[in-house]
């Protein structure tokens, strides 16, 4: 699972080359929203030192996007989905999954804010009464 803490820069870690087909390659990232369905398509620099055992990135989440640097909105908080993609390195990138080598790696991702205080409401079948828990 991906950990994204809202407003500020957040490192990545992932194992992506190990279903590579190429040796030189760019990622695509795709977050799609649980709740809502929005789609955010982003390219992130790769920071790695050792591409061969892991694949390091900072992905920024900002009110102001960048999608070519790992900047990006993710909004509203909780839970979202993601899969990246194995793109041809070629340049300008192109954010289109359709034009992707293949998927390496998929998932999920939680987005949070730690100034935001946030109720779960849980419904017993049994009793059909609602609780409501703060956190």
């Amino acid at each position: 699972m991906i950990y994204i803490r809202k407003n500020q820069a957040n490192t990545v870690v992932l194992t992506l080359n190990e279903k590579a087909t190429s040796t030189t390659h760019d990622w695509l990232f795709e977050f799609t929203n649980e709740l809502t369905g929005q789609t955010k398509l982003f390219t992130a620099f790769e920071l790695s030192s050792n591409t061969s055992r892991y694949n390091e990135f900072v992905i920024t989440e900002s009110a102001t996007e960048n999608l070519y640097n790992g900047t990006v909105t993710l909004s509203p908080t909780g839970y979202w989905n993601y899969t990246i993609y194995e793109m041809a390195d070629t340049s300008p990138t192109i954010l289109l999954p359709a034009s992707a080598i293949g998927v390496v790696e998929t998932g999920k991702v939680f987005v949070y804010d730690s100034t935001e205080n946030i109720n779960y409401t849980f419904t017993s079948d049994e009793s059909k009464n609602n609780q409501v828990f703060d956190q």
